[in-house]
């Protein structure tokens, strides 16, 4: 199953199509840090491990729907 995943998202790759969505928080504080602002973090959100046949699973129906 995860061989049959991993050929479906097999293909070009442009770096473009992503964005460094942690490099522009990290960044966004440093400037809010810099400007004399209070940083308050927030608590992380705990989420629930899946079973990795059903992740497996999941993925293969997602792929499906493309």
């Amino acid at each position: 199953m995860a061989t049959k995943i991993i050929a479906d998202l097999s293909g070009e790759f442009d770096i473009t199509e992503y964005k460094d969505s942690c490099r522009e928080k990290i960044e966004s504080l440093i400037q809010k840090k810099m400007n004399g602002e209070t940083i308050v973090f927030e608590k992380p959100v705990k989420e629930e491990a899946k079973e990795l046949m059903v992740a497996l699973q999941e993925t293969l129906k997602q792929l499906k729907k493309k």
